[in-house]
């Protein structure tokens, strides 16, 4: 064996030991949480000067407790629970099939990382201590489970993740569709993230609910497993009508009876299909049925400033509504785009997830990217595939985010041209790909023209073509500097100087409306007049605020004979 060979069989040992140590820490602190919740009766900090500690009544006495307690407990801990979970996950591996030992050991490892996240969401001390301890141990097993029987991993291999995926999404309509129609959590707890590990939760119930039954037809009619899961999750797709009907409805009448006939109707669907083919079922799963489920989920330039506004009530009449459910629609539609461009990019409905995922930290509350992202996905779509009615649609999406949103419009425009030029650089190196490049320049710029047409022609029948390119390229980029931008911040100067509360917060938490804020001098006093046993006051008014014995009084600048009688 090489030393390379060695060293890269070593690795995944030192990450997940590092994990595990990770894993250890952050169980650690889920303890110490818990342990907080007992310090709870400490009493306040005697009132003996005015502070913002007084002020809200906080108890120093505690802060001190627990910060002790968190460096008495949690380093010591640490240490303990690595050694148990290390004996533990040792335990789990020989359990496993050997090409698995490293997914148990992250499957030990990660639900013990959501410790903390439970306590800040929860505050409770069963889901903060026994869920990572369920969690850490049960899936694990779950998967020496699936290592053990043949006819599981059978049902797991790779050709039938779309059939997996049509079965969850059938789970998640049926979810959905009790959000929409009932308008309450599953959780007990109002927390986004408690609520995700009971979706996760409910849509694994309906998964092996599916499972259970292929089972049983298997049994008693006489058919392959893998036949009935595939007919199953066929049917399962006519689930996804559910949260439509739902948006389409409101109120939704009988819901009880709309649940029983999509039921009905996925297992009519299921008995009739015949041998559904793999692609198709992938298609129908990452084309249609995944994105009409994300939209159902989520539902500044010329038109997001109102011109689109205008046209949309001139066709359904003036009312807020229209306007409303103009940012409603958008929004939907970019979260769609999202999901087909991680389609079209990757090519797998998982990573298409975490994209849709991560544009709810980015875009997902932007309705101006909408056109953006989806040129892009036709704009990729049309390279990847040599698809020049994709080039072509990227070209009309462009043109129509220059419209909805100058800025974004211009970004989208211009990094479709430079991707374009960088890939013609790109081509010329020996071994790169050989992509359409002229053909895609072409479409795109015909496509940007063709989607320009109709708004420029709008503009010159106002007679306002000449207006609109004046104050869009030379008016308003002379003064979008001076009038929209912001200066960057110094730094330097924010760590150095004004280092005090600011006054708004102190007046926030005033308790009287004529106790106000002041600004404490960051000096200290000479060291003399500490000597000599002087105090010197550090706190002054504000030099623009009226002496009015109503309002105007500073915590201690004021005068006694200044001061409103009690």
């Amino acid at each position: 064996m090489t030393g390379s060979t060695a060293d890269d069989r070593r690795l995944p040992g030192e990450i997940t030991g590092a994990l595990l140590w990770v894993a250890a820490f952050a169980f650690a602190c889920g303890v110490f949480f818990s342990v907080t919740l007992l310090l709870r009766n400490f009493p306040p900090t005697p009132p003996v000067a005015t502070g913002i500690v007084t002020i809200q009544h906080v108890s120093k006495l505690h802060d001190y407790v627990t910060a002790a307690l968190f460096f008495l407990l949690v380093p010591p801990l640490t240490v303990w629970l690595r050694r148990i979970g290390a004996r533990v996950e040792a335990w789990h591996r020989r359990a496993v099939a050997p090409q698995h030992r490293t997914v148990a050991s992250i499957l030990f490892s990660v639900p013990y990382l959501l410790s903390p996240a439970f306590y800040l969401t929860t505050g409770k001390v069963g889901w903060v201590l026994l869920l990572p301890l369920v969690l850490s141990n049960g899936v694990p097993q779950a998967l020496a489970f699936a290592d053990h029987r043949l006819w599981l991993r059978r049902l797991l291999r790779r050709d039938l993740r779309p059939f997996h995926a049509l079965i969850a999404a059938g789970g998640f309509s049926w979810i959905l569709f009790r959000y929409l129609v009932t308008w309450k959590r599953i959780a007990h707890f109002p927390t986004l993230f408690l609520e995700l590990v009971f979706l996760v939760l409910f849509v694994s119930i309906f998964v092996a609910i599916a499972v259970y039954i292929a089972m049983l037809a298997s049994l008693l009619l006489g058919v392959e497993l893998e036949d009935v899961i595939r007919r199953i999750a066929v049917g399962a797709a006519a689930l996804v009508a559910l949260p439509v009907i739902a948006i389409a409805l409101v109120p939704t009448p009988h819901p009880a009876r709309i649940v029983i006939l999509a039921l009905l109707a996925a297992a009519l669907i299921a008995s009739r299909v015949r041998d559904p083919n793999d692609r198709a079922v992938w298609k129908l799963a990452g084309w249609i049925v995944m994105p009409v489920l994300i939209y159902c989920f989520v539902l500044h330039g010329m038109m997001e400033d109102g011109q689109l506004d205008a046209w949309l009530m001139q066709m359904f009449g003036r009312s807020v509504d229209v306007s409303v459910a103009e940012s409603v629609v958008l929004g939907g539609c970019l979260a769609l785009s999202l999901w087909y461009l991680g389609i079209v990019l990757f090519d797998s409905i998982p990573l298409a997830l975490l994209v849709v995922a991560l544009g709810a930290w980015t875009t997902a509350e932007n309705s101006r990217t909408f056109f953006q992202v989806a040129a892009v996905a036709f704009f990729w779509h049309g390279l990847k595939r040599d698809r020049r009615l994709s080039l072509f649609a990227a070209g009309v999406l462009a043109a129509i985010a220059l419209f909805f949103s100058y800025d974004i419009g211009i970004y989208t425009i211009a990094g479709g041209l430079l991707a374009i030029a960088l890939l013609a650089i790109a081509a010329r190196r020996d071994g790169a790909p050989q992509l359409p490049l002229r053909g895609a320049l072409l479409f795109f710029v015909i496509g940007i023209l063709a989607g320009s047409a109709p708004f420029i022609a709008f503009l010159a029948a106002r007679g306002a073509a000449g207006d609109f390119f004046q104050i869009s390229f030379v008016t308003l980029p002379r003064i979008i500097d001076a009038v929209w931008s912001l200066p960057f911040p110094d730094l330097v100067s924010t760590f150095r100087t004004d280092l005090n509360l600011p006054p708004s917060i102190l007046r926030r938490v005033s308790p009287r409306p004529d106790v106000r804020a002041a600004r404490v001098d960051s000096r200290f006093p000479p060291a003399r007049d500490l000597a000599g046993g002087k105090r010197r006051a550090c706190v002054r008014g504000w030099r623009d605020r009226r002496r009015d014995p109503r309002t105007g009084d500073s915590l201690l600048g004021a005068r006694p004979d200044q001061r409103p009688h009690r």
